[in-house]
């Protein structure tokens, strides 16, 4: 496995400043079958660090694959430690889940439907006679992270043969054959709580959606305690498959611990709605479970003023310690094909008689005109102060990815942006999760590819130090930021970073002297402040005609930067 280290990569495209934040990178060319698409990271206490993820195996022809799962065992100086598969002829599809009970002791839960091999049409060895279960696993790990315990329960499905489908669409894939997927968990009493949903082979010509929710509460022994079901009407929405179409994002938490039972969110793109297939234009829901999982109620996720129309798109959970649910999400913009924004919300989670959640605050980032992304699996993490990181990428990640520190009000602390560029040229990038440690260090889980490059792809773990995040931030008084000046403070580079088109930057010292002047050309800008002393320097960006109605002149912002 070729693992290589790309730190110069980014002291060619940023400062030496944000260089020195960044602690490590973990890099793994995705370059052969058994490369591992890591997910996320799971902190333990001995400060190691775990990464789930998953790996496609396809047969010699490259006509079927199948997902398989995996665990790697990063030290805190992002070393890789281990490195175990977990693979049989069976259809996993998902990452492994991580949970702990309480004497410390590790499992993990994973699903798969079995008696597949690649030389099968569909997958399945047998159709005349095809398995009518999926595997619900749970498996005791050892520090090494093999298998030294398993409990495994037999869930009915319905499989059928899948008719193959006109040319593009590879219906014949496992992909698309009846499963199960275990789509939330988390411990509670010492106890397993999780969900996973039941859903029918898809047939291209005869479509039908998932038929069926679970919700189920196991012991650490493996016996399933409780289990309650809730039939699904999703009418003829999705190819069947579309559970799998949803891989990345379905592995979030999507279920909380709450004072009456449990609180599970979804969204308009997710295939749970309780009936409500009819209900198209709303953002998502939200369902208020007691702890036999009978649902008690269901609210309904606001939009702000302008997009109450508009659906959620790879929205992911966390929540706060003051009854409320942070929702990271990207969505269309004004109903606008191809165009999107990047949005972080608070929803309070009072048992008020209002059929919908109230927003109690929210702030959106966008591009012209391109796709923006919020990491996929989770796109957001609180810190022991209770403030927040927020990922997200900008222009179908060309644009680099952002990590933005926030106050619980959402204010700004810091901004990181952090790009890729092999030879100076433009990757893409795909955030799946952001996380912070104990110290405060923000561990940042992402996938490249560079097109230029014949489409070579990396699956990454970078760590950046908690001190990159400590700044000065300033806003306008209705709150928004047009431009972001960062590291704050910093060292010998002041980076601009703005939307606007040919804004023109002003940097005046603490005696109001100017010391820098230029238009910005492109929508981020490093200014040498190698020579300035160290000090509080005011910079103020101007809008030119071409962006601002009111002309040439125009202010549209301005800050305080330290240089140390």
């Amino acid at each position: 496995m070729k693992k290589c280290v790309i730190v110069l990569l980014l002291l060619a495209l940023f400062s030496s400043s944000l260089a020195k934040a960044q602690q490590w990178e973990y890099v793994v060319e995705l370059s052969d079958n058994n490369s591992p698409y890591i997910r996320e990271t799971v902190l333990l206490d001995n400060g190691d660090i775990a990464a789930p993820y998953g790996f496609i195996n396809p047969d010699a022809n490259r006509e079927f694959c199948s997902g398989q799962p995996g665990l790697l065992l990063l030290s805190a100086d992002g070393e890789e430690l281990e490195r175990k598969t977990y693979v049989k002829p069976a259809f996993w599809g998902y990452p492994p889940r991580l949970l702990w009970d309480e004497d410390g002791e590790m499992y993990m839960i994973l699903n798969y439907s079995p008696d597949h091999d690649t030389t099968s049409a569909n997958y399945f060895l047998n159709f005349d006679n095809p398995p009518d279960y999926s595997i619900l696993g749970l498996y005791k790990l050892d520090d090494n992270f093999d298998i030294v315990e398993s409990h495994e329960h037999q869930i009915p499905i319905d499989t059928f043969m899948c008719p193959r489908a006109p040319a593009g669409w590879n219906a014949s894939n496992s992909i698309y054959c009846g499963s199960i997927c275990v789509f939330t968990t988390l411990v509670d009493e010492n106890t397993i709580v999780g969900g996973y949903m039941k859903k029918p082979t898809a047939d291209y010509y005869n479509p039908r959606g998932h038929d069926s929710v679970f919700f189920f509460r196991m012991g650490f022994d493996g016996t399933m305690i409780d289990r309650k079901g809730y039939d699904i009407d999703y009418g003829n929405y999705g190819f069947g498959g579309f559970i799998e179409w949803g891989y990345v994002y379905m592995g979030s938490t999507h279920i909380f611990k709450t004072d009456d039972g449990f609180a599970f969110f979804t969204a308009l793109s997710y295939p749970i709605d309780f009936g409500a297939k009819d209900r198209y234009g709303t953002p998502g829901y939200a369902y208020f479970l007691d702890n036999e999982f009978n649902l008690i109620e269901t609210k309904l996720f606001n939009q702000r003023p302008g997009l109450e129309d508009q659906g959620y798109q790879y929205p992911t959970f966390v929540a706060s310690d003051h009854n409320s649910i942070y929702l990271s999400t990207c969505f269309m913009k004004n109903g606008g094909y191809g165009r999107t924004g990047c949005a972080l919300y608070e929803y309070d989670l009072g048992s008020g008689k209002t059929s919908e959640l109230p927003i109690l605050r929210y702030i959106e980032r966008a591009s012209s005109g391109r796709f923006d992304f919020t990491a996929l699996l989770r796109g957001a993490c609180i810190d022991a102060d209770n403030n927040i990181y927020f990922a997200y990428c900008l222009r179908s990640g060309e644009g680099g990815m952002t990590i933005e520190h926030l106050h619980p009000d959402f204010d700004t602390i810091a901004t990181l942006q952090y790009d890729l560029r092999p030879n100076g040229q433009v990757c893409r990038h795909t955030i799946y999760s952001i996380n912070v440690d104990r110290n405060g260090d923000v561990l940042l889980t992402f996938n490249s590819i560079n097109v230029g490059m014949s489409g070579r792809k990396w699956s990454s773990v970078v760590k950046f130090s908690d001190k990159t995040f400590v700044g000065v931030g300033e806003k306008q008084g209705d709150g928004t930021k047009n431009v972001i000046a960062y590291p704050n403070p910093g060292e010998d580079v002041l980076n601009i970073s703005t939307e606007l088109k040919d804004a023109y930057v002003e940097v005046y010292d603490v005696n109001g002297k100017l010391v820098h002047s230029q238009t910005m050309k492109e929508s981020a800008t490093s200014i040498s402040a190698e020579n300035w002393p160290a000090g509080t320097y005011l910079w103020k960006v101007y809008a030119t005609a071409s962006s601002s109605s009111a002309g040439s002149g125009t202010l549209v912002e301005c800050g305080k930067w330290v240089k140390e």
